[in-house]
């Protein structure tokens, strides 16, 4: 399930129509820590947070792949959604906040993508 969604009011509604799904992917413009009140607030003691997500890699020739990839995506969303974003943000911060902590981590595509398990509690 997708939320695209531009304001903490519309994020919170469709939070809460998905409360019983296992997994959600959350693409938003809203900053990330818009969202963590609404999940602090739907999820369970011991609740999880599959994330996956563009990143640049750390390496000269993949970090180049990477960057090349995220301008070129970004530059299309930006034209065909009028996407506002214009660097990549991790939620690692906000979700240590809310109490969740890294479980397992994967990487692909030279380091292009990743793919997290979070935990709370």
């Amino acid at each position: 399930m997708t939320i695209a969604t531009n304001s903490l009011h519309s994020t919170k509604a469709a939070l809460h129509t998905i409360t019983t799904c296992t997994a959600v992917l959350t693409i938003s413009t809203a900053p990330c820590h818009a969202l963590r009140g609404p999940v602090v607030e739907l999820a369970s003691p011991d609740a999880h947070w599959l994330l996956a997500d563009f990143q640049i890699a750390p390496t000269r020739w993949a970090g180049l792949r990477c960057r090349v990839i995220v301008e070129l995506l970004s530059g299309f969303f930006r034209v065909i959604c009028g996407l506002k974003a214009n660097s990549l943000v991790s939620p690692d911060e906000n979700l240590n906040k809310a109490g969740f902590h890294r479980h397992g981590r994967r990487t692909s595509e030279w380091g292009l993508l990743k793919s997290e398990w979070w935990r709370r509690g």
